[in-house]
């Protein structure tokens, strides 16, 4: 994607402050982000701050009052689709133009990382269906989950059995789900720190791709959960 042009600043200094974590070339890997509430808008945003420019973000809902207290927009954002607002406070935050798409995610262009930060599970199926079939054009595939103050993740990359497996086990029936309050579905630290683990996961995922486990403290997670209220943090 296309970034601002400032001639005040110093282009090769702007991540100078990570570079030592996180390789400058895995910042141009594809990315599409399906959902932009409160986990897929603050990823989005966390994605772009930490130099992921080829971004494309799907949603067809709007911003809604409700929205703001556990998410990333703005009062000025009520009323416009969620993936306009995710562009210009992108832009305005750091200069980087991501591809908005007002519309569910229409399984035309399936290449680079997948996540999934849905709010219901029957779309959770008809996405992994979809991926599962193109696996060979998909490296990485992440599944964000959130309710309440319990948050759930699952990296996989589609062509290893074992962690389709592991997450396959975990997309039970959409009828059998149980659907939390709406005054109980989100806050915004939870947000942000399932996003802040996403980005982290998606780095160490492409890192260990790159130049192999060995050369990594220990594999990366294939699932966690993370239970804030209760202080429980589970990973496999």
């Amino acid at each position: 994607m296309e970034r601002a042009t400032n001639t005040t600043t110093e282009p090769d200094q702007k991540y100078v402050r990570q570079r030592d974590i996180i390789p400058e070339n895995i910042l141009e890997t594809p990315i599409t982000l399906i959902g932009a509430g409160a986990v897929g808008g603050t990823t989005g945003f966390f994605l772009a701050k930490t130099g992921f420019d080829n971004l494309r973000v799907y949603d067809n809902d709007t911003v809604k009052i409700h929205n703001l207290p556990n998410s990333i927009y703005r009062m000025i954002d009520i009323g416009k689709p969620k993936v306009i607002a995710l562009k210009e406070i992108i832009f305005d935050f750091d200069g980087l133009e991501i591809a908005a798409m007002t519309k569910k995610w229409d399984r035309m262009l399936v290449e680079g990382v997948f996540i999934c930060s849905v709010d219901n599970m029957k779309t959770r199926h008809d996405i992994w269906r979809t991926l599962k079939r193109l696996r060979v054009k998909v490296p990485l595939y992440i599944d964000a989950r959130m309710g309440a103050e319990v948050m759930r993740i699952y990296a996989v990359d589609p062509l290893k059995e074992e962690e389709v497996k592991l997450y396959e086990s975990s997309l039970c029936p959409p009828e059998s789900v149980h659907v939390a309050p709406c005054t109980a579905k989100a806050t915004m630290y939870c947000a942000s720190i399932i996003s802040g683990i996403i980005v982290s996961i998606l780095k160490r995922k492409l890192i260990e791709q790159e130049v192999g486990v060995s050369q990594q403290r220990k594999p990366c997670a294939k699932e966690i959960i993370y239970d804030i209220a209760g202080d429980d943090f589970f990973t496999r």
